[in-house]
C-alpha cells in the first residue's frame, strides 16, 4: 500500500474511528432533460425525473479520488460500484 493511501486511511481513522477506510462514497442524481425517445426511459429515476446517477468517493481531505458519471438514472447504486474501476482495483488487492 502506498504511503499516500496509508496516510489517508490513518487520517480517516482519526476522524471517524473506522480502520482500513480509504474514502467516503455517496451517489446523487443529477437532473437532466429527457434524452431521445429511444433510450429516454432508462434515464428516469425512481422519483420520476430524468437523471444521471453519479457516484463519488472523497478522501480524508474531502477531495474527490473517484467519480463515475455515466450511468442512467434508473441504475441502482450497487450496480454502479460493482462495475466501477475502483471495485476492480479493490478486488485485485491494489489497496
Amino acid at each position: 500500500m502506498s504511503r499516500c493511501i496509508t496516510r489517508n486511511a490513518d487520517k480517516l481513522y482519526r476522524i471517524a474511528g473506522f480502520p482500513c477506510v480509504l474514502g467516503a462514497i455517496d451517489g446523487t442524481h443529477i437532473h437532466i432533460q429527457s434524452p431521445c425517445l429511444l433510450s429516454g426511459e432508462e434515464y428516469r429515476n425512481c422519483k420520476g425525473y430524468f437523471s444521471l446517477n453519479v457516484q463519488g468517493v472523497c478522501d480524508a481531505d474531502w477531495k474527490f479520488i473517484n467519480v463515475v458519471a455515466c450511468w442512467p438514472g434508473y441504475m441502482h447504486d450497487a450496480t454502479i460500484i460493482n462495475n466501477s474501476i475502483l471495485r476492480a482495483e479493490c478486488d485485485a488487492g491494489q489497496f
